[in-house]
């Protein structure tokens, strides 16, 4: 008995410099396995002849989304449990500092949009990549980090004050 091959599927998740993360809506969910409905997904889709994965990417994202960007590292291969059909390759992606063109797919894509790190797992509600997910969760301590770290330390405040008072 001949086994049908997963379906090859190359998905882009693009951080921006501020930790957000750029989603699709589908104009229609997939369903999956155990109840799993895709609503919310990463850019991405099949690859054209000749080519590259990397290539695939960007030109999904551009299509989906209406955004350029640089596709770098692949962060992971899964097999989706809820969509076992499927193979997906999970590269990183940062979005480049030009303007966003038209979605040139709407019959498939409802919306992009711009979501914190820290709230793309309770809008995918499939299951994550663990690898995926990992990043995206320090990609969302570093936000809150920063954010933290904006006002200077109390006792640096401090220091600045009894400095700026002993001049006068």
């Amino acid at each position: 008995m001949e086994t049908k091959q997963p379906e090859e599927v190359y998905l882009g998740v693009t951080i921006d410099a501020r930790g957000r993360v750029l989603l699709i809506e589908r104009q229609k969910p997939e369903a999956g396995k155990c109840n799993a409905l895709l609503r919310w997904a990463f850019p991405g889709g099949r690859q054209e002849a000749q080519e590259s994965p990397k290539e695939c990417v960007a030109r999904e994202i551009r299509k989906e989304t209406g955004h350029h960007v640089i596709v770098g590292r692949l962060i992971d291969t899964w097999k989706h449990p809820d969509f076992p059909e499927k193979c997906i390759w999970y590269f990183l992606c940062r979005p480049l500092a030009r303007g966003q063109d038209e979605i040139e797919e709407r019959h498939e894509v409802k919306q992009a949009r711009w979501i914190p790190a820290a709230e793309v797992p309770t809008l995918v509600t499939s299951r994550l990549n663990p690898k995926v997910a990992k990043l995206l969760a320090g990609v969302a301590a570093n936000v809150s980090g920063r954010s933290r770290l904006r006002k200077k330390p109390k006792c640096v405040r401090l220091k600045r004050a009894c400095r700026t008072a002993q001049r006068r």
